[in-house]
């Protein structure tokens, strides 16, 4: 009983959900990828795997499905890398060794108010 105890609590402290702010950045930088790859015409990518370099730096991979659906991970070597960064209000996506943005985008700060007509 105490080796089961112990080892839900490993797991439990394994398996640390994303706080809100972390959700939000993961949010925006898969929607971006998302829409990038789109208007790439790369219908067929999809996330392979996401790694948090810093509090404000994420890596994704993403990697082509095969027609059922499934990822295609040993078969294929073919990936798309991005880095998506966020200062403040500010999230941009870039390949990673290139200092270029592939999309960025500006998000208003909460204490900006926005004036209807």
């Amino acid at each position: 009983m105490k080796k089961l105890g112990f080892i839900s609590i490993l797991l439990l402290n394994a398996c640390h959900p994303l706080d809100a702010k972390q959700q939000q950045q993961d949010y925006i930088c898969q929607s971006m990828i998302q829409g990038y790859l789109k208007m790439q015409q790369l219908y067929d990518f999809r996330l392979w795997q996401r790694e948090s370099h810093t509090p404000n730096q994420i890596r994704y991979q993403y990697r082509p499905a095969s027609e059922h659906g499934m990822l295609i991970g040993t078969l294929k070597t073919e990936q798309l890398v991005f880095e998506c960064s966020q200062n403040q209000n500010l999230f941009r996506i870039q390949r990673p060794n290139e200092h270029s943005s592939l999309l960025q985008v500006q998000l208003p700060s909460a204490t900006q108010s926005f004036i209807w007509r």
